[in-house]
């Protein structure tokens, strides 16, 4: 069975970078919409569906995209490596495994991050790039999608290419109200003590 991190510990520092002055003020020179997968690339987190709805939205939106992915190899990092000379605007990059440290640095310079994860109990790289204000896209099998819901700030789909491209285009339409959702979503859904009542009340449902 899967474990997640200790959220109380790891929450404070997630909340604590909560900068409502920061939204929309993040420099890049690239102009192009980045797209970011950032986990370990492993056959459950379903890193073809990332490549094939980044071939989606790039046969049709040619240039206006950037799409990158950070993560150690789980065993799948042959779909990762194959894809990259496939997009020959070179548009797709692999970056290898990160720091923790510079794994915010990573969401930062995002403007979504996608994670078409199956069953994924407790991401916390989700909870993370809410706080940092970067909108998200999971799979309606995440454990965290009972929570959030479809709004401001994260997208819940039934993970595939298509449904995924249009994720990532719905949120781009409107990409500061994403922000101010995806922040607004860390700091209302997972304060401390919120996530401390949810975990308390699960651990209790699950020794009966």
């Amino acid at each position: 069975m899967a474990t997640a991190e200790p959220v109380t510990s790891y929450a404070p520092d997630i909340l604590s970078q909560l900068q409502e002055d920061t939204i929309g003020s993040r420099r890049r020179s690239e102009q192009r919409f980045e797209v970011l997968f950032c986990s370990r690339i492993h056959a459950r987190k379903r890193p073809e569906l990332f490549v094939e709805a980044a071939r989606e939205l790039n046969f049709a939106y040619p240039g206006q995209f950037l799409f990158r992915v950070v993560g150690p190899d789980g065993g799948e990092l042959a779909t990762i490596t194959k894809a990259g000379p496939s997009f020959e605007d070179g548009s797709f990059s692999y970056d290898g495994s990160l720091p923790p440290g510079e794994v915010p640095d990573a969401l930062e310079r995002a403007d979504v991050l996608m994670l078409p994860s199956l069953n994924e109990p407790f991401p916390m790289i989700v909870l993370e790039a809410l706080a940092l204000g970067v909108p998200v896209i999971i799979d309606a099998t995440c454990g965290l999608a009972p929570i959030l819901t479809d709004q401001a700030g994260v997208r819940i789909v039934i993970s595939n290419p298509t449904t995924l491209a249009d994720a990532v285009l719905s949120i781009k339409e409107s990409p500061v109200d994403e922000r101010k959702g995806a922040r607004k979503l860390a700091a209302t859904e997972f304060s401390t003590a919120r996530l401390e009542k949810q975990l308390t009340a699960a651990y209790k449902e699950a020794v009966g």
